[in-house]
């Protein structure tokens, strides 16, 4: 199985790379490193330095020019970054980078509908050299048939531990997560299952106990707990219990045409991304 990154090199030592090494590492899992150069955010300019075979000084270069140049640049620079950090995983992890020029909407497409993606991660603080909108990455993330793992810049890697799921304890149809299974496996982690109501009832009822033993068959290698936090606003009551929990990671779990549904359309992807600083593993099950 692989771990596709989505390469953010130009960020430098806020990179998600390394991160994304050592989880790999962790899975026992082959990585491809992903790196697009699309034309169509490149434009001609005029070089700074002048070659006597090829550019002239203060030619403009063309669209042609400027893609090969960025290809070389980021292949160097992913060369450097992956001889260093690979060595000290003293592992023997199999890296593979890829540069090329294209659109990395269509890469992501094909990522995702290849077998051996076992999961996609990307940076959660995005630049023109990877999406041009999180809006993008967010319906990218809801059509591609991929568990997707959003990471922010320069976060340390650590086991999971701790893990939180916002639940509405509806039955759970555990054939449609395998993927999501096949990487939880691998952590031997605490899940805290969590829902907001306006009042809670201070005991588990029959609905939320029949959830815990669906979700035992996704989350085999996981204890389960299950809990209601009292709150009106939904994602500002599980956001403010995030902050003072910190779990290790987020997971959000979306079935098609399910009543959970209702919460995506809140923007609760997007708030926990943007106000917990931490790792959200996705998976929409289609």
């Amino acid at each position: 199985m692989k771990l596709k990154i989505i390469s953010d090199i130009k960020k430098g030592k806020e990179n998600i790379i390394v991160y994304g090494l050592k989880l790999a590492r962790y899975l026992e899992w082959e990585v491809d490193i992903i790196h697009m150069v699309d034309p169509r955010a490149e434009h001609g300019v005029a070089s700074t330095y002048s070659d006597s075979q090829t550019i002239t000084p203060g030619r403009k270069m063309t669209p042609d020019e400027i893609i090969q140049r960025e290809i070389n640049e980021n292949q160097s620079a992913l060369d450097n970054l992956i001889s260093g950090e690979g060595s000290r995983l003293d592992y023997p992890l199999k890296i593979n980078s890829v540069v090329e020029e294209g659109a990395i909407n269509a890469k992501l497409r094909k990522i995702g509908q290849d077998e051996d993606t076992g999961l996609i991660m990307v940076n959660s603080e995005l630049d023109n050299n990877v999406l041009s909108s999180q809006s993008e990455l967010f319906d990218l993330m809801k059509i591609i048939p991929a568990p997707w793992l959003i990471v922010p810049s320069g976060h340390q890697f650590q086991s999971f531990n701790h893990m939180m799921l916002p639940a509405e304890f509806l039955e759970l149809d555990s054939p449609q997560y395998p993927k999501i299974s096949f990487i939880l496996k691998h952590f031997n982690s605490r899940i805290e299952a969590v829902d907001v109501v306006k009042k809670t009832s201070g005991e588990l009822d029959k609905k939320t106990a029949s959830w815990i033993e669906s979700a035992r068959d996704i989350f085999t290698a996981s204890t389960l707990e299950a809990k209601e936090l009292e709150g009106v606003d939904y994602n500002k009551t599980l956001i403010e219990y995030v902050k003072k929990t910190r779990p290790d990671l987020l997971l959000l779990l979306k079935k098609e045409k399910s009543i959970f549904e209702r919460l995506f359309k809140k923007d609760l992807l997007k708030d926990l991304i943007e106000k917990t600083n931490l790792p959200l593993l996705f998976y929409n099950s289609h």
